[in-house]
Formats: structure tokens, C-alpha cells, sequence
């Protein structure tokens, strides 16, 4: 995807290197020129970016996402989005490549390649018709994809899937991405989802999508599953709306 090549599998090993209070650990694929220029100044990666906000940047190759977290807590954060980056890509799941973590001081830096596409809910909101059971069925199969690998995401929403000029759907945030999928855990993160396609029924998604959706990811209790899920969905909105609430 993107930037690198496909690799077999066992490949991906991150190296580590130290240059001056620079720690790093670098994707397999980095090569010499961008990894020399990110140790020499990390903190040029992501000049643009404010707190937690992603930046983009250029590259040689195309472009880049640089997340940047100060503190422990905010470093433990990228480090475990820099591990799942390289599992999930290494499963076959659609992953912006994760190019480097970068440590200097208390400022932790993860660097992403950047997607070309459209997030899942502006995508949704502009499909044809006749393209909507596709794009419906791509979704399905990247969620169905990361089950299926061990994983959640315990913040799946349209936002933070991404449909790529090819039609594939990727995960783009992976801050919430943890192991053991069980199958309460699985409709958990089902749940997560219908809540944003119960609000793009509010402006004017077809309200069948979601059982359209779920009808791909798992056929056999189809009606049962939307059912749960659509009541998960309309609890998370619901709860949403309390905190919402201007308080007496």
C-alpha cells in the first residue's frame, strides 16, 4: 500500500536507533534519507501540530501523518498504535503504514503514512445508490478483517475509516485498537459503528445501510445482531447528548 511494497509475512520487525536523546524504532521499509532527517530534528516532522492533532507533511515518496503526545502516559499511547500498526499490516488488514516512533525528552512522535480518500461517513453521504451495497460490503469485510486477526477497535466510527481510491476500506486511527475480540466485544465495537450511521440516517443515508452492512459481515443472524446493535447505537448517541446537557 502506499509508500512500500507488500511483504511476507514475519517481516516486520521494527529496529531500534539511538542518535544523541533521539530513541527511535523504525518501520523495516524506512529508508537511510528519511530516518537520517527524522533522528537529525524530530521535532520538525510536526511543527504544525497542536496537542494531539495530527499533521500532515510531505515526503519524497508521497506524504506523511505525524501524531505527536507529550508525557508518559501520551508516549505509551503511540507505542502501542506503532505495535498494532505493524501487526494489523502484517495480517493483511488496509493500515496506513506506521513509519517510525520517534522519543526525544518527554515528546513522542508517531509517523503514518498518509491515505488518499475519503472518510467512511463523507463517502456515505455522496455514493450513488448502485454503489452503495459495495462500498457497504468493503466495510463489512475490513471489520470482519480485524476480528478475525484478534483485534477491536474501541473506537470504531465512519470517521475513522477511510475509503481509499481502490474501493478498500482502512483503519486510520489505531489508538483504539486492542487484542481479544471476543464476540461481546465484537458487537461492542458494532455498536460503536451504528451509532454513526443511526446519525448519517438523520441526514439522509438509507436507513436499511446498517442491516445491509451486517447482512455482509456475518449473514446468519442478521436481524438479531441489528437489532442489539442499533440499541447500543442509539445509547452511546443518547449518553452523548446528556453530557451535552448545560448543567443547573
Amino acid at each position: 500500500m502506499g509508500l512500500f511494497t507488500p511483504k511476507p509475512r514475519g517481516e516486520l520487525q521494527p529496529f531500534e536507533v539511538q542518535r544523541g536523546a533521539v530513541a527511535a524504532q523504525l518501520h523495516p521499509r524506512v529508508g537511510p534519507e528519511l530516518s537520517s532527517a527524522w533522528l537529525a530534528s524530530p521535532g520538525a516532522l510536526a511543527q504544525g501540530a497542536q496537542g494531539g492533532l495530527p499533521w500532515r507533511g510531505p515526503s519524497p515518496d508521497g506524504a506523511w501523518f505525524v501524531k505527536r503526545r507529550d508525557g508518559r502516559k501520551g508516549r505509551r499511547a503511540l507505542q502501542r498504535s506503532f505495535a498494532h500498526g505493524l501487526e494489523l499490516e502484517e495480517a493483511g488488514l488496509a493500515v496506513p503504514v506506521h513509519m517510525a516512533l520517534l522519543t526525544e525528552g518527554r515528546t513522542t512522535w508517531l509517523v503514518m503514512e498518509f491515505l488518499a480518500g475519503s472518510d467512511l461517513d463523507v463517502a456515505l453521504g455522496q455514493i450513488a445508490a448502485a454503489k452503495l451495497d459495495s462500498l457497504l460490503a468493503a466495510t463489512a469485510a475490513t471489520i470482519a478483517a480485524l476480528h478475525q486477526a484478534g483485534f477491536r477497535q474501541r473506537d470504531l466510527k465512519a470517521p475513522n475509516l477511510r475509503v481509499l481510491e481502490s474501493g478498500m476500506v482502512a483503519l486510520v486511527d489505531l489508538e483504539g485498537i486492542r487484542r481479544g475480540a471476543t464476540a461481546a466485544k465484537r458487537e461492542k465495537d458494532l455498536g460503536r459503528l451504528a451509532a454513526s450511521f443511526l446519525v448519517l440516517e438523520g441526514q439522509g443515508l438509507e436507513p436499511a445501510a446498517w442491516e445491509r452492512l451486517l447482512a455482509a459481515y456475518l449473514p446468519t443472524s442478521c436481524a438479531q445482531l441489528a437489532m442489539r446493535t442499533r440499541a447500543r447505537g442509539e445509547a452511546k448517541i443518547n449518553a452523548h447528548k446528556r453530557l451535552q446537557r448545560p448543567s443547573r
